[in-house]
């Protein structure tokens, strides 16, 4: 019960603060033990703005070993406000790539609304090259991500490992994507992959490794004339 009242007494103080714009109290809230009030303090921090609070969101958005990752989205979320917008675009792409997946994901969804023409091409300046950020370069056909689709295909084709199940959901969308983007580059990945399936021949003698052969061959080969259609 008394920590129930505490915590109803620290949740006051920090909406007492945001609305007299008290950015000293919300920081001291923001270097407490308590991660739900944290939270909050950078909510309210976000709302009371200025370049103080700016500043304190940034470096708890980047603090990727001493902060957990809901503390750290609410920051990223949070800065929306503070931000000219492309600079704020160009601050969450800082983060949608090589960092925990809920920060990942949450950053994606936020820039791919602040900036929905320009979130391929920043997927794909970082490399991006996971199942959600295939799936957009083959729905926006962004013909700059032909290389590296091309290219994680001839690499899978090369290994032999494109029907493993670490590998190959992602070769599928890939498939799926170079023919809706379409181009000369992407029906040649498409061949070379399908050499290689029809190389593999028999040799998978699992049925789950049939069908999914089967699934991908029939992909490339609607791909290739999807793409030589492109």
């Amino acid at each position: 019960m008394d920590d129930d009242i505490g915590l109803e007494k620290a949740e006051a103080g920090i909406e007492e603060a945001k609305r007299r714009g008290d950015a000293g109290y919300l920081l001291k809230v923001l270097a407490g033990p308590s991660r739900g009030l944290r939270v909050m303090a950078v909510r309210a921090l976000g709302e009371v703005g200025g370049k103080r609070a700016r500043m304190a969101l940034a470096s708890v958005a980047r603090d990727r070993r001493g902060e957990g990752p809901d503390v750290r989205l609410a920051a990223i979320e949070s800065l929306g406000g503070l931000y000219g917008d492309e600079a704020y675009a160009s601050f969450l792409e800082e983060f949608i790539a090589d960092d925990n997946k809920r920060v990942v994901n949450g950053a994606r969804r936020v820039l791919s609304g602040a900036d929905p023409d320009g979130y391929p091409m920043r997927l794909l300046s970082r490399g991006c090259l996971d199942h959600q950020a295939i799936g957009v370069y083959g729905r926006s056909r962004l013909a700059e991500s032909v290389p590296l689709l091309g290219r994680f295909l001839e690499e899978r084709a090369a290994a032999g490992d494109f029907l493993s199940t670490n590998c190959w959901g992602k070769v599928y969308v890939s498939v799926r994507a170079l023919g809706n983007i379409g181009g000369e580059d992407a029906v040649k990945a498409l061949s070379v992959l399908l050499g290689a399936i029809h190389s593999a021949g028999s040799s998978g003698d699992r049925v789950l490794t049939q069908e999914r052969a089967d699934k991908i061959r029939g992909a490339a080969r609607a791909a290739i004339d999807a793409a030589g259609k492109g």
